[in-house]
């Protein structure tokens, strides 16, 4: 965070007179009150996605009856309202930084 790599520039467009990721905030401390609703449901979302990944791909079991149907019920929600796959992995022209995210994505969040 300190010192973030120049591959990582081309991804977040960053500007010329921009500072390397500089959009990343410290929420407790300096995320406006209005704006950490936002934040936590992003947080809720990312807890899932996750759970959705260890389940779909095998990495854990699920913990109930019905758990892996109800994750990928919530997921398809939030991908039909989430911008497309092509943006997030774009298929060609990929930057370093991009490559990296989709090698090291799940195969069950690169297929969402």
């Amino acid at each position: 965070m300190n010192n973030p790599p120049a591959w990582s520039d081309s991804y977040y467009s960053k500007a010329k007179k921009q500072g390397r990721l500089d959009q990343i905030i410290d929420v407790p401390y300096f995320g406006d009150s209005v704006e950490v609703a936002l934040i936590q449901v992003a947080d809720f979302v990312a807890y899932f996605l996750r759970r959705y990944a260890e389940i779909t791909d095998g990495y854990s079991q699920p913990r109930y009856e019905h758990e892996a149907a109800k994750v990928a019920t919530w997921i398809a929600t939030v991908r039909d309202r989430s911008i497309g796959r092509s943006s997030i992995y774009p298929a060609k022209g990929r930057c370093e930084c991009s490559e990296l995210f989709f090698v090291n994505a799940p195969p069950s969040i690169r297929q969402l």
